[in-house]
C-alpha cells in the first residue's frame, strides 16, 4: 500500500525524526520545496506518523543493484513516460545519484521504506552529496518488487509518487538500487528528482 508523505518546506528548527511499519510491497514520495521555489507540486497527504526511535546509520553497506533488475534502466523508463505525456525527459545528475544510492544502501541494510529512516530528511541527504543550489526537491521508494518495471507500474498508479514522475518543475534526477536477501523487501528502488 503506498504512503504519501507531505510537501516540505524546511522548518525553523530540524523535524523529529519518525519511522513507521509498511506493509509489503511498498512506496513512498517525499516532496520537498524551498520556499523560494517555483510553483509548488500538487500536494500530498500527510503520512501518519509513529513514535517509534531511528535507526542510526551503518558504515556496512549492502550489495547494490538488484539481480532481477538493474538501476540504468530507472531513468530512461521514467523519460519514456515524461515524454508519452509531453514532459521534457529529466536529465541524469551524479550528485542526486549518489544521494539515492546512499538511502537505497541505508534502507536495505535496515529493510526500512521511510523517508527519514536515517534521521535526515531529503533536502539534508541531497546537500550531504552536494546538491546544495535546488529550489525543488522529491523523492521516491520502492519496496518488494522483483524489477523496477513494476515498482515503476505502482508507483504509477499512486497519484502522489505520479505527481513527482510528472511534475514539470523537475529537471534532473538520481536513481539508486539495493538489494538485501535477508530483508522482508528484497529490492530498494529510490529515484530523487530536483530542480536548481
Amino acid at each position: 500500500m503506498p504512503v504519501a508523505a507531505p510537501a516540505y518546506v524546511p522548518p525553523a528548527t530540524p523535524p523529529t525524526p519518525i519511522q513507521q511499519a509498511v506493509p509489503l510491497p511498498t512506496m513512498t514520495p517525499a516532496p520537498v520545496q524551498r520556499a523560494v521555489a517555483p510553483p509548488a507540486p500538487p500536494s500530498v497527504q500527510p503520512a501518519p506518523v509513529s513514535a517509534q526511535p531511528v535507526i542510526a546509520p551503518t558504515p556496512t553497506p549492502v550489495p547494490t543493484v538488484p539481480s532481477t533488475g538493474g538501476c540504468e534502466q530507472i531513468i530512461a523508463l521514467v523519460n519514456q513516460v515524461r515524454e508519452e505525456n509531453g514532459l521534457s525527459p529529466l536529465v541524469y545528475n551524479s550528485q542526486l545519484g549518489v544521494a539515492a544510492q546512499r538511502y537505497a544502501d541505508f534502507i536495505a541494510a535496515h529493510d526500512v521504506l521511510n523517508h527519514t529512516a536515517d534521521g535526515r530528511t531529503l533536502d539534508k541527504r541531497a546537500e550531504a552529496a552536494g546538491y546544495t543550489t535546488w529550489v525543488a526537491l522529491g523523492e521516491n521508494l520502492a519496496g518488494g518488487y522483483a524489477t523496477f518495471d513494476e515498482a515503476l507500474t505502482a508507483w504509477l498508479a499512486s497519484p502522489a509518487h505520479r505527481d513527482n514522475i510528472m511534475n514539470p518543475g523537475f529537471a534532473e534526477t538520481g536513481v539508486g538500487c539495493a538489494w538485501n536477501a535477508a530483508s522482508a523487501h528484497g529490492s530498494f528502488f529510490v529515484q530523487e528528482f530536483g530542480t536548481r
